[in-house]
């Protein structure tokens, strides 16, 4: 695992690196680094993910991407350069997390997944997603999730846009990639 380090000395040593186009969300896009295959260079928009990317620098997070480089570039992008993560997750796991995604929000409290650390609503998904995906898929998404959650409490990280489209893999972990900065809000 890589420690806070300094990769290149200038934005421009940083573009220079840039390889191939990975993928583009609504606020970045992703490129492959000349020379580190584990690595990832995004240029993004979203300001809360360049604070909490400074912030996570050197934490070595176990189920949050890991950063190891924040700057900001030109007038409103930041430059980040973080983990490589495999996007692309079997369909099972997809379509749990987004069911789970609109089952565990409270509108009405206004916070995230209060429902994983509730012992009798857990029993009620299992049972009830198990009809349609396999019992170790849900299990195995769920704990990954109260991981997850536990890891963004610890670093104040909300998770507003948490979804499966913001979820990858990195040794056998699920990983939360796309991270705002404002405090999560979970009442256990």
């Amino acid at each position: 695992m890589i420690t806070k380090f300094k990769l290149y000395e200038s934005i421009n040593e940083w573009l220079s690196k840039k390889g191939k186009f990975i993928g583009k969300g609504g606020f970045g896009e992703v490129f492959e680094i000349v020379g580190h295959p584990n690595l990832v260079l995004k240029i993004t928009t979203d300001q809360s993910e360049y604070e909490t990317a400074r912030r996570l620098i050197g934490k070595n997070t176990e189920y949050i991407v890991n950063y190891y480089e924040a700057e900001p570039y030109q007038k409103g992008s930041f430059l980040l350069i973080m983990d490589k993560i495999n996007t692309k997750l079997p369909q099972n796991l997809n379509n749990i997390l987004d069911e789970l995604n609109i089952y565990c929000y409270d509108y009405d409290e206004n916070f995230y997944y209060k429902t994983l650390f509730d012992a009798e609503e857990i029993e009620f998904v299992i049972e009830d997603y198990t009809e349609e995906y396999p019992e170790k898929d849900v299990k195995y998404v769920i704990e990954q999730l109260q991981e997850i959650v536990k890891e963004c409490k610890e670093n104040d990280i909300d998770t507003n846009d948490f979804h499966s489209k913001n979820i990858g893999q990195r040794n056998g972990h699920l990983i939360f990639f796309d991270v705002g900065a404002q405090k999560l809000n979970i009442k256990q």
